[in-house]
């Protein structure tokens, strides 16, 4: 069995566990070793886990290269005609969740009463306020992105168009694919640019100035975002995911190892990683998710 996870901090505790209980994993750290893997001889027991950037994954589960991935909500959404979702677990936040942000120049005013420094005080009159700072000049709003961040482009373009009702967004945003490093742009971007960052890059650049779209996710809706779940073709209806909860137990109930294995992988600190993961990453797809999940989709078909 082929899987595929994003190889981010977030995504850990749902994929930590598959080497620890009774599936043998086969690491294959580069998505493009996949073509040239023949799992045909593998036993049918073994999993091989390719890790690899959210739009990267879900090109390969169109190409039939993957057998479950971990893939963004909306691009489960997109294909929803032909795959289906394990209803279980997920990867969500029902606040403030620092890996999506939306970087800003850092002489815009009023830039410290959002993000990482004062989350208490975020709110969507104060990003407006800073939003109405940067496209009230006469140049249009540049926002940069890549390839690893197309999906949650999704979720920004949602919350623009709820705080501009009255707008047509093509005459205040422009937004721009580039290509990475980013730490060069993250320190030099002008008044009217913005960069969205996700995963590890974002959580790395997290004190320059930034707007934490988790958290302005729910203080415009009164929801919780779902980003990621695990996702499968529905032409293999038959197949026993189970493991994956199993999975995801044995990170629980082995959670200081887990912090201990995330903290070595990531390089982020334990206080931090232990924070994150038990407060800002949530993994369950309970009945209230699954309903704020429904409303992201009902949202998407107004862009």
């Amino acid at each position: 069995m082929k899987i595929g996870v994003v190889n981010f901090l977030n995504a850990f505790p749902l994929y930590y566990g598959l080497d620890k209980i009774t599936k043998p994993v086969i690491y294959l750290p580069d998505s493009e070793q996949l073509e040239d893997f023949d799992s045909s001889e593998k036993p049918d027991n073994e999993i091989t886990l390719i890790k690899a950037i959210p739009s990267e994954l879900s090109k390969k589960m169109q190409q039939h290269q993957l057998d479950i991935a971990l893939v963004s909500s909306i691009e489960y959404y997109r294909n929803k005609e032909k795959w289906n979702y394990v209803p279980s677990l997920c990867i969500a936040s029902d606040g403030a969740v620092d890996s999506i942000r939306l970087f800003l120049n850092e002489n815009i005013q009023n830039i410290k009463n959002i993000g990482a420094n004062k989350p208490q005080e975020y709110s969507s009159s104060v990003t407006m306020e800073i939003f109405n700072q940067i496209t009230t000049t006469n140049d249009i709003v540049i926002i940069y992105y890549d390839e690893a961040t197309r999906s949650s482009l999704a979720m920004l373009q949602i919350l623009l168009l709820q705080l501009y009702t009255n707008v047509e967004m093509s005459e205040l945003f422009q937004f721009k694919e580039i290509q990475r490093p980013f730490d060069a742009r993250v320190n030099n971007l002008k008044p009217n640019e913005l960069l969205l960052l996700i995963g590890d890059e974002a959580l790395r650049h997290k004190q320059k100035p930034s707007i934490d779209l988790g958290q302005l996710y729910s203080t415009t809706f009164n929801r919780s975002m779902i980003y990621a779940l695990w996702t499968y073709p529905k032409d293999n209806p038959a197949a026993d995911y189970s493991f994956l909860q199993q999975a995801y137990h044995y990170s629980l109930n082995n959670w200081d190892a887990m912090l201990d294995s995330a903290v070595e992988t990531f390089g982020f600190d334990l206080a931090y990683t232990k924070n994150y993961l038990q407060n800002s990453i949530h993994y369950n797809l309970d009945e209230k998710r699954t309903a704020d999940l429904d409303f992201y989709f009902s949202q998407y078909e107004r862009l």
